[in-house]
């Protein structure tokens, strides 16, 4: 699946608006464990971006580089002018501008937020740490992306499944090829 900025910012702003100024940590390990349980049962992603293995558990690479790039509000970058119409970023929380358009989210993506959010809106940094650091994070090169496979497979997804995720990123890379 495509990275879907759409859905990104009506993700961003579902769980804004369920906890006001959610910290980057919360939010990245609250939309990890709802990707991973959509991935699982479904075969894609919510917002279809990669997770990279940091010292602190998977981050969504793109989300963050946008968010980090909304902190930086001087920037004339069509995309991130686009964000900060929407979410406010202040040193590493953010909030909601507006509520979420939930037209761009399926209702199984806002069934597996809701459980996510519900698991882990009140967990501890450490815990939340601690959490993500499972099969997926630990097979993983630090710096470097999770696999979707692995994800899916800590999720405990069925073959069937898993065999869509390897055919969807076995295809991913030879579109990147034409690209």
């Amino acid at each position: 699946m495509q990275f879907d900025r759409e859905r990104l910012v009506n993700t961003l702003l579902y769980l804004a608006n369920k906890k006001p100024r959610i910290g980057f940590h919360k939010m990245f390990k609250i939309l990890y464990f709802a990707d991973q349980k959509h991935l699982a049962k479904y075969g894609r992603t919510i917002i279809g971006d990669r997770y990279i293995a940091m010292q602190n558990g998977p981050v969504p690479s793109r989300t963050y580089d946008i968010l980090k790039a909304v902190k930086q509000p001087w920037l004339e970058v069509t995309e991130e002018n686009y964000f900060l119409s929407k979410i406010i970023v202040e040193k590493h929380h953010i909030s909601a501008r507006i509520d979420a358009d939930l037209d761009y989210l399926a209702e199984s993506e806002v069934e597996c937020l809701n459980k996510s959010f519900d698991e882990n809106h009140a967990l501890s940094y450490n815990n939340l740490t601690n959490k993500s650091h499972g099969y997926a994070w630990t097979r993983a090169d630090m710096n470097n992306r999770i696999s979707l496979v692995d994800i899916a497979k800590e999720a405990e997804a069925d073959t069937e499944i898993i065999e869509h995720i390897i055919e969807m990123e076995e295809a991913e890379k030879v579109f990147s090829w034409y690209h």
